[in-house]
């Protein structure tokens, strides 16, 4: 009996070191993988100036965890050029207008700019961030060609300071958009019911779209207008040079009037771009391909 005992005692022993040893192996490869993960950019250091970096103007009087509610679950972002104040004026008056409509209170807007060396302007800026509490100022040259630093700049703002927030809609200052019907849209997607919306509920050329939004992947979410097939633009205001892209169709990509999309798939993005390299992406000027 007592041979019996212990027998049964050396297997379980030696069951508990094998256990042991896997747990050791499973965690050190665990380990290995996270390293992996986070040295995303090995071929360069974190601070080169070869990646694609964005920052915000340095104000410390300027409060970014302010402009979000805690409870907000959509943020329009909208670019805007930093001498555009009525635009900016027109759209708070209207389709951002939180005291007017209540259906906006879990939206949180906020406008992406520029810098200038203007002060006068500058000077306006600072008193419209400390009024609204909704610019955002990038420490980049204010021009056309440098509107891909504003999209990331967005991106990178919401992903420190509204991180909270599931969805996120980009816009520009010349577009007037529904955003009494985007937030219906938006509550849509976080409640799976349309109790709340009589538009959605009742209008014909809504049924197509509800339905849509029902089979999409809430969490991957990135729906907005596709361009497909697009031949390459070589002249004018939009132009491409053969170096920036050389080929005859641009790939396939969502007009910049409006795009919703989901905030895992914000953060997805923004990472990304912290492991892009400057010259890499498209550029508008034909003699710009180094900074």
């Amino acid at each position: 009996m007592d041979r019996i005992v212990l027998s049964l005692f050396v297997i379980v022993l030696i069951l508990i070191v094998i256990e042991l040893k896997l747990r050791w192996n499973l965690t050190k490869d665990f380990d290995s993988i996270s390293l992996v993960t986070v040295q995303t950019c090995a071929q360069y250091p974190s601070n080169s100036k070869r990646y694609f970096q964005v920052n915000f103007t340095e104000n410390t009087s300027i409060d970014y965890t302010k402009y979000c509610s805690s409870s907000d679950t959509l943020l329009i972002y909208i670019i805007s050029k930093i001498d555009h104040f009525k635009r900016r004026d027109f759209i708070r008056q209207t389709w951002a207008n939180k005291n007017q409509y209540e259906q906006l209170f879990r939206t949180c807007f906020i406008f992406v700019l520029g810098e200038t060396s203007d002060s006068k302007i500058q000077a306006k800026i600072l008193n419209e961030t400390s009024t609204y509490n909704d610019v955002v100022q990038l420490n980049i040259n204010e021009t056309y060609r440098n509107i891909v630093f504003k999209e990331v700049g967005a991106l990178k703002w919401s992903h420190l300071f509204a991180g909270h927030i599931p969805y996120l809609f980009k816009t520009d200052d010349n577009v007037v958009m529904d955003s009494l019907l985007l937030s219906d849209i938006t509550k849509y997607l976080l409640e799976n019911r349309l109790d709340h919306s009589e538009y959605m509920r009742k209008h014909e050329l809504m049924m197509d779209f509800v339905e849509q939004m029902r089979q999409v992947d809430k969490y991957t979410l990135f729906k907005g207008v596709a361009v497909t097939e697009m031949k390459t633009v070589r002249q004018g205001k939009f132009g491409l040079h053969h170096v920036a892209w050389n080929h005859e169709v641009f790939p396939d990509y969502c007009r910049g009037l409006g795009y919703l999309f989901s905030g895992f798939v914000r953060d997805r993005l923004y990472r990304a771009s912290t492991c892009y390299g400057k010259t890499s992406f498209f550029s508008l000027n034909s003699k710009i391909f180094g900074f």
